[in-house]
């Protein structure tokens, strides 16, 4: 079968740091069919390959004015000119396309395209994130109180992401009205899917997941509790649930650390956390790590005694499915899709969002607990090594490519 996948991903670089779970994909993809991916590169526009993959650059550049404007306005962006991608297209000659997220102009980038199918990845769901951006008691007002000057004047603030995220929303909106068929992974995706698209053809695909999880192995250590989360720096990752959780956690004197990683010391949010609830991240053994390639993160949840998810919205987290299946207990808030991933009580265990003390308390009830700890250590595991098993996902994919061609019938 010939693939070809556009994907919102950057592969400039030879070793194309932060292919994540993608990298996965398209190694498991090519071993038995050609395989090509299109993406937007901002260094050359010639096709080249590696592992039996065809690399698609289509060269985009920004000059540094029209990015300071784009600070001050929000801005549609241009649609990429479609002779590049039907120059690609008759190149490469896919029996199907795969596209990856709808949230920008990238979503519709072959919506033109009328005789070759395309199945539409669901990533998130940009309206849902938008309307879950603030936590509780968090405004644009007390944002913009607890911003600085310099963030304020370059557009730099969670507020202004939230608002040039809006424009995400409407592309959204608009791009899932132009195909039919979907792969998501989740009951709460496929209910977003319906509801952005009446007509749409869903298909249940999980996802494979980068290589060095599928290797280790957590084991329970009594002691010091060691925690870890993965995130960026949006403001509705739930880093208010993080602090607040950790400040119950110190009060009650339990030895712990908290470690985040994905976003660094600096991170312009965390004065916002901080002021708003008059407590310190460093005061409550709470550490920002930056970010880590997957060799260390599978380090360090090996060694972890949880994994702690707080977002206030989410799909199906790669960093959670991660987390399973190196078999650390993982308590999340049961939020978006994240009920398809983890089952309360077998698997992991589900808090409401917001519920600072529940996190706690789970936290404080189960790090003594070798047998819960083990039971939840090993069912996780077995959720996530059936959920992200390589031959099981490929296959799936297959009979999912399989069906779209014959329903699209061109």
């Amino acid at each position: 079968m010939r693939i070809l996948l556009f994907s919102y991903i950057s592969f400039d670089s030879s070793e194309y740091a932060g292919g994540n779970w993608i990298k996965s994909l398209l190694s498991s993809l090519s071993k038995d069919n050609s395989v090509g991916v299109v993406y937007l590169s901002h260094e050359s526009s010639s096709k080249w390959f590696m592992d039996n993959v065809c690399f698609y650059p289509i060269l985009r550049r920004e000059s540094i004015l029209v990015k300071f404007f784009g600070r001050y306005f929000i801005r549609r962006e241009d649609m990429i000119a479609r002779k590049q991608v039907d120059a690609i297209i008759e190149n490469f000659k896919p029996d199907i396309i795969q596209l990856f997220g709808l949230e920008t102009f990238w979503g519709s980038i072959v919506s033109h395209v009328k005789k070759i199918p395309v199945a539409v990845h669901i990533q998130g769901i940009a309206k849902a994130c938008h309307d879950a951006w603030f936590p509780n008691g968090y405004t644009r007002s007390s944002i913009l109180k607890y911003s600085s000057l310099k963030e304020i004047l370059l557009r730099q603030t969670p507020f202004d992401n939230y608002c040039r995220f809006g424009k995400k929303v409407e592309a959204e909106a608009e791009n899932y009205l132009l195909y039919r068929y979907f792969m998501g992974r989740t009951e709460w995706d496929k209910e977003w899917c319906k509801r952005l698209n009446p007509d749409s053809v869903y298909f249940h695909c999980d996802e494979l997941i980068r290589e060095d999880f599928y290797t280790r192995r957590w084991k329970y250590s009594s002691g010091k509790v060691l925690i870890s989360s993965i995130a960026n720096g949006e403001i509705y990752k739930g880093f208010d649930t993080i602090l607040k959780t950790a400040h119950v956690l110190k009060l009650s004197n339990l030895d712990f650390e908290w470690n985040v990683y994905g976003v660094n010391e600096d991170f312009s949010a965390r004065k916002i956390f901080e002021k708003t609830e008059r407590i310190l991240f460093s005061d409550c053994n709470v550490f920002f790590r930056g970010k880590k390639g997957a060799s260390e993160l599978a380090d360090a949840l090996e060694q972890s005694t949880f994994y702690i998810h707080c977002s206030h919205v989410d799909n199906s987290p790669n960093s959670l499915c991660e987390a399973m299946l190196v078999g650390v207990p993982c308590i999340s808030s049961n939020v978006g899709g994240i009920p398809s991933l983890i089952t309360d009580g077998k698997d992991g265990v589900l808090c409401p969002d917001n519920d600072v003390n529940a996190f706690a308390h789970a936290i404080m009830a189960l790090h003594n607990d070798e047998t819960k700890m083990m039971s939840l250590s090993e069912a996780a595991h077995n959720t996530a090594s059936l959920r992200h098993d390589s031959s099981s996902v490929i296959s799936s994919l297959y009979k999912i490519y399989s069906s779209i061609i014959e329903l699209a019938d061109y």
